[in-house]
């Protein structure tokens, strides 16, 4: 399981090249071993969020305003909604998904 960023596919304002960047190569990484695994049927999949609510960027923070703006829902995630992806991810209800990029972003990219 790799986790990225929702601004791998978007850039939402100036200055966010290299960040944008770096979370891309882990879209090439995840789609790269989920293929070179896959025989061993051991599944790859990348975690996209979008603004969730964490001590590194907390709902109240310097850009929260901006970063809730960007959602259609208006608010920020919580850590449980990636964790509930991540857990259901790793159980054999998901053992056909594989090298796939699952945003989860209140609508940010759309």
């Amino acid at each position: 399981m790799n986790i990225a960023s929702c601004l791998n596919d978007y850039v939402p304002g100036p200055n966010l090249t290299l960040y944008t960047m770096s979370k891309s190569a882990i879209t090439g990484f995840t789609k790269g071993l989920a293929r070179d695994l896959g025989n061993k049927e051991i599944t790859v999949n990348q975690i996209s969020p979008g603004p969730i609510d964490t001590d590194m960027n907390p709902s109240n923070g310097p850009s929260s305003d901006f970063q809730r703006n960007l959602t259609v829902i208006g608010n920020y995630g919580k850590p449980s909604d990636i964790a509930e992806m991540i857990s259901f991810l790793c159980t054999d209800r998901a053992n056909f998904i594989t090298g796939t990029n699952i945003v989860i972003d209140g609508g940010t990219n759309i």
